[in-house]
Formats: C-alpha cells, sequence, structure tokens
C-alpha cells in the first residue's frame, strides 16, 4: 500500500539508461478511477511525459525504479487524480475536500476525505468532483454515451480539461508552508514557513511541483 501523495515530486530511475527520466508531478486513472493508469512526468527541460504506473518497482525509496524507459509517450489517456477536489454524497451533502488516494499496486484503494477514509468500492461516479455512496444502497446510474471527435488519438489526454480535474491553484496564495520545496535538481522553490505568493505558484508549475506545494501549505 501507498499513498499517491508519497509519490508525488519523486523522481524516476531507470536503471538500464543510468537516467533520471524525471519528476513525477501528477498520476492519471482510468475512467471509473478503479486503477492508475500513468504516472506524468516533468523532466529538466520542463517537456511533459507519460509513463505506464505499472512499469513503476518500488515506491518508498528516495528515487523510484523502473527497469528502462520503454512506455515512455507524450500522450495518455484518463482521469488526473483528484487530491483538492471536493466529494459528495450521493444525497448532495459535501464530505469536504480530497487529501490524498490509497493504492495497491496500480489498484485504487481507498479516498482520504479530511479525516475520514472511503472505500473505492464506495465511489459510484467521478468527474470535477467524486460522488460516494457513503454505505448506502447506490442510485443506480445509467451511463452516457459520449460522440467521439474525429481525429482524436485513442491515447491521448485533452489539455488542459482533463475531465475537470484542472483545480486553479489561487486558493495557496497567503498560506504557510510546512515544508520546504525543491526543484529536481535541488533548487529552491519556497522555503518551511514562507507564505505563497504567484511567483512561488508559477515557479512550482514549471517544476512539476504544484501538488506537492498544495499538500504542504496550510
Amino acid at each position: 500500500m501507498y499513498k499517491v501523495s508519497d509519490l508525488l515530486g519523486k523522481p524516476i530511475l531507470a536503471l538500464s539508461e543510468a537516467q533520471i527520466l524525471g519528476t513525477i508531478s501528477n498520476i492519471c486513472f482510468d475512467e471509473k478511477m478503479a486503477k492508475g493508469t500513468f504516472v506524468m512526468l516533468y523532466n529538466k527541460d520542463d517537456d511533459l511525459r507519460f509513463l505506464p504506473l505499472s512499469k513503476l518497482m518500488n515506491f518508498d525509496s528516495d528515487a523510484v525504479v523502473v527497469k528502462n524507459a520503454d512506455g515512455l509517450a507524450e500522450n495518455a489517456d484518463g482521469l488526473v487524480n483528484p487530491i483538492n477536489s471536493y466529494a459528495f454524497d450521493q444525497n448532495g451533502r459535501s464530505l469536504g475536500a480530497i487529501s490524498d488516494i490509497i493504492m495497491d499496486g496500480t489498484k485504487v484503494d481507498s479516498f482520504a476525505v479530511g479525516e475520514k477514509t472511503f472505500p473505492a468500492s464506495d465511489l459510484i461516479s467521478a468527474g470535477s468532483v467524486l460522488v460516494f455512496a457513503c454505505g448506502e444502497k447506490p442510485i443506480k446510474l445509467r451511463p452516457v454515451s459520449v460522440k467521439k471527435e474525429r481525429g482524436v488519438r485513442k491515447q491521448e489526454i485533452r489539455l488542459p480539461k482533463r475531465t475537470g480535474f484542472a483545480p486553479s491553484y489561487d486558493f495557496l496564495l497567503g498560506k504557510k508552508l510546512q515544508r520546504t520545496i525543491l526543484a529536481l535538481d535541488g533548487k529552491i522553490i519556497a522555503r518551511e514557513g514562507e507564505k505563497v505568493t504567484d511567483s512561488i505558484i508559477e515557479t512550482a508549475k514549471h517544476e512539476g511541483k504544484l501538488v506537492i506545494l498544495a499538500l504542504n501549505a496550510l
């Protein structure tokens, strides 16, 4: 078991190439939010790449290890992780913001919402927010057929929409950092105790550290 937040901000080391492929900035999931599909990587040139989550061999070291760079791609499909997005029950009651996702390999085990944890089996729909049954009998939902656009490849994340998981980070302005945020090359993005500014947000975005910034700003 591991938390999505534990992966974010870690470099990926390819053993065969003896090379750092980039820093994990986010994770993509399938349309049902049942399993992880890809990790999103930013490298030192600020290039965005995707690597299958199934290639990752460990989750608790300084760097996440993969055997090689095979499978590294410029596009991928799926939902971006909903950390900082809101959750509701099927009756419309707000549960709070998603604070983390607990994973078992590529499978989603549960969602942390504040001090509560909801099992993946309780999730009934995912979009710009997540909806949970919260122990009640789930409301039956009819799937909506969406007409596919011409020219859209199967493996493609449509930026910047990404099924609504594209939260604004303006809510971080003025919040105090609980730890120092570092770039992949060791450069300090923001120091512990410092208040978040527009400049810090822009730098964190450039370095692929926005989610790490959000998780450590209170």
